[in-house]
C-alpha cells in the first residue's frame, strides 16, 4: 500500500492556546484523524482542495520562501547548507499571528513549557 500524503509543519495558533496541524492527504488521515485527536491536543483541519484562503499561514510561507526561491527554482541545484539558512531565516522571523513572536521561539518556549501536543 502507498500513501500520498504531506503533512505541514505545526503552527501554534496564539489566540486559541492550542497548536493546528493542517494536512493534506488520501483516505490515510481520514482514517487516522479520530485517533490523534483522541490520544493527544492535536487539532486536525482539513482544508478544502483548491481553497488557498482556507490555509492563510501555509500560502504566507510560500510567499516567503519565494522571496528567497523564485518559482520554477530546481531545489536539487541547491546545496542543503543554503536551504537551512533559509529556513533558519524565516523561522527566526517575528509573524503577527504568533503576537511578534519567531515560530522558532513559540515552539521553544511551549516545548519547555511542555504545553506542546
Amino acid at each position: 500500500m502507498s500513501i500520498n500524503c504531506r503533512i505541514r509543519k505545526p503552527a501554534y495558533n496564539s489566540r486559541h492556546a492550542r497548536l493546528l496541524v493542517s494536512v493534506r492527504c488520501t483516505s490515510f488521515f481520514h482514517r487516522l484523524h479520530k485517533y490523534i485527536i483522541a490520544n493527544s491536543r492535536v487539532k486536525v483541519y482539513f482544508a478544502h482542495p483548491y481553497s488557498p484562503w482556507e490555509r492563510p499561514t501555509n500560502e504566507n510561507t510560500n510567499g516567503l520562501i519565494r522571496n528567497y526561491f523564485p518559482k520554477g527554482t530546481d531545489f536539487n541545484l541547491l546545496s542543503k547548507k543554503n536551504i537551512f539558512e533559509v529556513q533558519n531565516q524565516i523561522n527566526e522571523r517575528p509573524r503577527k499571528t504568533l503576537e511578534y513572536e519567531s515560530p522558532l521561539n513559540t515552539v521553544s518556549r511551549l516545548y519547555m513549557n511542555q504545553n506542546f501536543i
